[in-house]
C-alpha cells in the first residue's frame, strides 16, 4: 500500500467524501487516517479532502470555546484556497463569545463561499459578513433555513449579501426573499418557502434563467427562539 503514487491514493480517500456530507462526526469519517502515519500525512496534505466543513455553532464538548474556534481556523487552513463547502447549523448551548469567534472565523474566508447551507435564526445570520480584503468568489449554492424559529418579516438587508451575490440555486425557508437583496441573473434552480405573491412574482420576472421552481406555503412555527440567547 505505501508503494501506491500519491496521487492515487488521494483519491481513494476523496472517495469518502460523500458520507461527510450526511452526517459530520468530527474526524471520525476520516478513519484510514488512523491506519499509519503515511495515510495520515496524504490525508492532511490535501486541501481538497477538507473543502467541504461542517460547523455546528453551539456544539457542546469537552474542550474549552477557545478550542472549538481553533479547530474550526485549523479546518478552514488546510483548504489552501480552494472553493469550499460549509454546512453550518445552531443550538443553544453557545455563549455569545463562542458564537461570535465562530461566525468571525467562518467569515473570514467568505470570499472562497461555493456553497453554503445555513440552519439559523435571521437575527443570527445578521452577524455573517464578507471579507473585503480578498477577491470575491460568487455563491453556486445558497441554502437558508429557518423554520424551525417563527417567521420573521424584517426585511433588512442581510449583511454578507448584496448584488454581487449571483446563485445558480437557492432553497430558502422562514425568511423574506427581499432581505437577501442578491442578483437573480444566474439563477437556474430555487425551493422556496413564501407566502409573498408580490415576491414570487419579482423572482419570476428577474430569474430569467430559471428552469426549475418549487413553492410552498409556510406552516405555523411550533417554536419560539429564545431572543435572550442572541444580542444585536
Amino acid at each position: 500500500m505505501h508503494q501506491l503514487p500519491v496521487k492515487l491514493s488521494g483519491y481513494i480517500f476523496q472517495l469518502l467524501l460523500p458520507l461527510r456530507d450526511k452526517q459530520d462526526k468530527g474526524l471520525s469519517w476520516f478513519l484510514p487516517t488512523s491506519i499509519c502515519r503515511i495515510w495520515q500525512d496524504i490525508a492532511w496534505s490535501n486541501p481538497f479532502l477538507w473543502s467541504t466543513i461542517h460547523v455546528k455553532l453551539g456544539k457542546p464538548s469537552c474542550m474549552g470555546p477557545a478550542g472549538r474556534i481553533s479547530i474550526i481556523h485549523d479546518r478552514i487552513l488546510r483548504t489552501w484556497t480552494l472553493p469550499l463547502t460549509l454546512h453550518i447549523s445552531f443550538s443553544s448551548y453557545s455563549k455569545d463569545s463562542e458564537l461570535e469567534g465562530k461566525i468571525e472565523a467562518i467569515s473570514q474566508c467568505s470570499n472562497r463561499w461555493e456553497s453554503l447551507s445555513l440552519e439559523m435564526p435571521l437575527s443570527l445570520l445578521r452577524k455573517f459578513h464578507f471579507n473585503s480584503k480578498s477577491n470575491y468568489l460568487p455563491l453556486r449554492k445558497l441554502q437558508i433555513d429557518s423554520y424551525m424559529w417563527h417567521w420573521e418579516h424584517d426585511i433588512k438587508p442581510i449583511p454578507f449579501l448584496n448584488s454581487k451575490v449571483s446563485p445558480e440555486m437557492i432553497d430558502i425557508v422562514g425568511i423574506p426573499l427581499r432581505s437577501l437583496q442578491i442578483s437573480w441573473n444566474r439563477l437556474s434552480t430555487a425551493r422556496v418557502d413564501c407566502f409573498d405573491l408580490g415576491e414570487i412574482t419579482q423572482l419570476f420576472q428577474h430569474a430569467s434563467q430559471m428552469t426549475y421552481c418549487h413553492i410552498s406555503l409556510p406552516q405555523p412555527k411550533t417554536t419560539q427562539f429564545p431572543q435572550s440567547l442572541i444580542k444585536g
